[in-house]
C-alpha cells in the first residue's frame, strides 16, 4: 500500500483514511480489544469507566487502556465504513453488513454502546479492513496503468 502512487486528489485521501484505519486497528490491538467489550452492557461499568476517563482526560493525564482499546476500535470502523462507501464495495458479505450497522448506529441512534451490542467482531474488522486494502490497491494499480 504505502508503495502505490495516487494519481487523483481523491485517492491520497482515501489513502490517509486507509492510513488511519490501519493505525486505529493496530492501537485496538496493542491496547487489548477484546470483542467483549463490543458485547458487554455492563452499564454501571460503562459509566464508572466514562467517567474516569473525563476525569483523566480534564487533569490532562491520558484515559485508561481499555477505553483507548474501544475508542481505537470504533475510530478503525468509522473509518473502513467511509472506505466501504467511497470504494462502492457491495455489502453482501456479513462482515461489512455488521460494520456499516454498527458505524449507522454510532451516528445515528440516540441508544448505542453500551446500552445496545455491537455486532461487529475484531474478525470482521480485519476482514473488512483487509477487503478494502484489496480494493484500493486495485484501484491505484488501475489507475497507475492507465497514465503509463
Amino acid at each position: 500500500m504505502a508503495a502505490l502512487h495516487p494519481r487523483a486528489d481523491a485517492d491520497v485521501s482515501l489513502i490517509g483514511i486507509m492510513a488511519g484505519a490501519l493505525h486505529s486497528l493496530q492501537k485496538a490491538d496493542q491496547l487489548g480489544y477484546r470483542d467483549e467489550r463490543g458485547q458487554s452492557r455492563d452499564i454501571s461499568f460503562f459509566t464508572s469507566e466514562f467517567r474516569t476517563t473525563l476525569t483523566s482526560i480534564g487533569k490532562g493525564y491520558p484515559p485508561g487502556e481499555r477505553w483507548l482499546a474501544g475508542f481505537y476500535f470504533m475510530s478503525a470502523l468509522v473509518r473502513l465504513a467511509a472506505l466501504l462507501d467511497r470504494l462502492d464495495l457491495p455489502l453482501a458479505a456479513r462482515s461489512r453488513a455488521h460494520l456499516m450497522h454498527d458505524v449507522d448506529w454510532f451516528k445515528h441512534r440516540d441508544e448505542q454502546h453500551p446500552v445496545s451490542r455491537m455486532v461487529t467482531t475484531w474478525a470482521e474488522a480485519l476482514k473488512v479492513a483487509s477487503d478494502t486494502c484489496g480494493a484500493l490497491e486495485d484501484r491505484l494499480k488501475t489507475q497507475g496503468a492507465e497514465h503509463a
